[in-house]
């Protein structure tokens, strides 16, 4: 008899990496062709057409995200790893730095399109009112950006409180 299937894919899928991580820890490699096969993502053995191959590539991606986005409620951060094709399950401390890099590219992407929308906007065509609302916008867009790029925030802002934290 044939083994029951969660439908969509990416649920059974992520909980055989959550079974696994139980069983493994932190560190371990899931293979592209594990998360294929967890997937139920057929690659066919013979030459297909571009197509075909962006249709997989793109149901594989959607997959990934979903599968990404469960596992972050169990604190389980998948990335890409270098050195073998596939995705490494991070320790605790990676996590931080990568989650943090990851959101805060995104947000200054976003940023970025807000200021350039802003830029890129027929001045002759607006009011004085409309044109004084666009660059209040855009002076706020400014500050925030340079906000988000440069500004340091101490938490901790004596070496007595760090030490304190460090003995909890």
């Amino acid at each position: 008899m044939e083994e029951t299937k969660k439908h969509p894919a990416y649920k059974a899928a992520m909980d055989k990496i959550i079974e696994r991580f139980d069983h493994e820890g932190y560190g371990i490699i899931i293979t592209d062709k594990e998360l294929d096969s967890y997937m139920s993502i057929n690659i066919p053995e013979e030459k297909i057409s571009y197509d075909d191959f962006r249709a997989i590539e793109m149901e594989r991606l959607q997959r990934y995200r979903a599968i990404e986005e469960l596992l972050l409620d169990h604190n389980i951060c998948l990335i890409r790893s270098k050195a073998v094709a596939g995705f490494e399950i991070l320790p605790p401390k990676d996590q931080i730095r990568t989650a943090y890099e990851k959101r805060m590219a995104k947000v200054r992407r976003e940023l970025n399109k807000a200021a350039e929308s802003l830029t890129n906007i027929n001045h002759e065509l607006l009011t004085m009112e409309e044109e004084k609302e666009r660059q209040q916008r855009l002076i706020r867009s400014a500050f925030i950006n340079n906000a988000v790029r440069k500004r340091k925030i101490q938490i901790v802002h004596s070496t007595k409180d760090q030490k304190m934290i460090e003995s909890k």
